[in-house]
């Protein structure tokens, strides 16, 4: 489904100042000029972009898609090009979150866990032991079945990093990409990747 909202010429503020009283959504200021962003409309999953042609006497056809956020693909902010599937992906922060705080820690220096999905399987350095399984992407999910895993004692950085790697990586992970930054749970703990090899 779309809308079209009527808005000025290109990169005049009048423009703007009408798409905000439209809204009332107080829309952040953006660069002016053809197919810049002109703010993102809180309602909506898309931002509201201005473009030349088609545009009547005196104005401009901005085009939105008005897209519950339940169905933006989890992947629509990634960096072109990149796909959560057959890319390998190397744990870089880990994210905790209480009712009073939340902190992101990096991964401790010399600790390394990395995740590849490929072919309806998943294959994981947990921080000491490998892991192996089954894995189903369905839309925001990741569905997991039960992880073979090596049987190495891992005291240390190491072993902190896999008790909470393993704690995610257990039953239906969320999951979303933005940029070159993959991000799996939800809640309390949340693993934080980065594209790379």
């Amino acid at each position: 489904m779309q809308h079209v909202l009527r808005v000025g010429r290109l990169g005049r503020r009048g423009a703007r100042r009408r798409a905000g009283r439209r809204y009332r959504d107080g829309l952040p200021r953006r660069r002016r000029g053809p197919g810049r962003v002109v703010g993102r409309l809180p309602h909506l999953a898309t931002d509201v972009r201005l473009r030349r042609g088609g545009a009547g006497a005196g104005g401009t056809d901005a085009v939105v898609s008005l897209l519950p956020a339940d169905q933006v693909p989890p992947d629509a902010g990634a960096r072109p090009g990149l796909t959560l599937e057959d890319t390998r992906w190397l744990l870089t922060d880990i994210a905790e979150n209480t009712d009073q705080a939340s902190s992101v820690t990096a991964v401790p220096a010399g600790v390394r866990s990395t995740l590849v999905l490929t072919g309806g399987r998943v294959a994981a350095f947990l921080g000491c032991n490998q892991a192996r399984g089954d894995a189903e992407v369905v839309r925001d999910r990741i569905e997991l079945g039960p992880l073979m895993t090596t049987r190495m004692a891992c005291p240390g950085p190491e072993g902190e990093v896999e008790q909470q790697v393993s704690t995610v990586l257990e039953g239906s992970v969320p999951w979303s990409i933005t940029g070159d930054r993959l991000t799996l749970g939800e809640g309390a703990l949340q693993l934080i990747y980065t594209a790379g090899s």
